[in-house]
């Protein structure tokens, strides 16, 4: 499977499962283990040296993952969020855009 498919694979099981986690109240400490569980996957196995994740779709997939990162509480200052931001600047256009 391609990495674009396997990430948009990945977007669907989440939207399917995701309702049953809310139905089943899970606990603070739960949904924080859950949260650090996730962005340890993106940041280990699924950005890659150049800090994008997914670069063959664009850097949309890595402004996401990114996103999702920050809100989920990695500093701005990580690593992976430092190489991410990296990876998008460099589509940035001579004219700003």
């Amino acid at each position: 499977m391609r990495p674009a498919s396997r990430l948009l694979a990945r977007a669907g099981l989440a939207a399917v499962l995701l309702p049953a986690c809310i139905t089943h109240a899970a606990t603070p400490d739960a949904i924080r283990a859950a949260i650090t569980k996730g962005t340890a996957f993106l940041v280990e196995k699924e950005q890659a040296a150049d800090g994008s994740f997914s670069a063959e779709v664009g850097p949309a997939v890595t402004a996401l993952a990114v996103t999702a990162l920050v809100r989920s509480g990695t500093p701005a200052d990580a690593p992976a969020v430092k190489k991410a931001l990296a990876y998008l600047l460099s589509f940035k256009q001579p004219d700003g855009g």
